[in-house]
């Protein structure tokens, strides 16, 4: 019975050292992984809503976006990439009923990995864009930005903290 479990351990070794031909080495630069295009897949939204009477004082909010869509692409050729991120927010302002937000935020230009792979900036013109990288696994990703929402009429635009989590297609 010893020389059984013996032997049945020291297969489950063997086995547990194979490698799987088509895994991606978890530790290939972020720059090797990206190209192509990823799909959002869900948005978590925080922020800060100001305080009309009193600027220096907020409620804070925060929330999973609805109806999400959107992607990223990107080119390693040219160094050239895009995304575009839809979703919608719901923010209490304290009339009973959350103030629904349409965010549709998006951006094309050159992209590059930096600070060791821990953001990917993208910017044209004067536009920049860096977002920190949460997770970096080369099917999915979860990337973290600030954005500026603009809420509604006679209301401030303000700086919200956006999560995407994205699949490669």
């Amino acid at each position: 019975m010893k020389r059984f479990a013996l032997l049945l351990s020291i297969g489950l070794m063997i086995m547990s050292c194979k490698k799987d031909k088509n895994q991606i080495d978890p530790s290939a630069p972020l720059s090797d992984r990206l190209p192509g295009t990823w799909e959002i897949t869900a948005v978590n939204y925080s922020g800060m809503l100001p305080d009309q009477q009193n600027p220096n004082q907020g409620t804070p909010f925060a929330g999973e976006g609805e109806n999400v869509s959107g992607y990223f692409q990107f080119d390693s050729d040219t160094n050239t990439g895009a995304f575009d991120i839809n979703f919608i927010a719901k923010i209490d302002i304290g009339l009973g009923q959350p103030l629904a937000v349409t965010v549709n935020q998006g951006q094309s230009g050159l992209w590059e990995p930096t600070d060791q792979d821990a953001y990917v900036k993208m910017w044209s013109n004067d536009t920049i864009t860096n977002w920190k990288v949460i997770t970096n696994l080369s099917t999915s990703q979860v990337w973290r930005t600030s954005i500026v929402l603009d809420y509604g009429a006679g209301l401030d635009s303000i700086p919200v903290q956006v999560q995407a989590a994205m699949t490669k297609k």
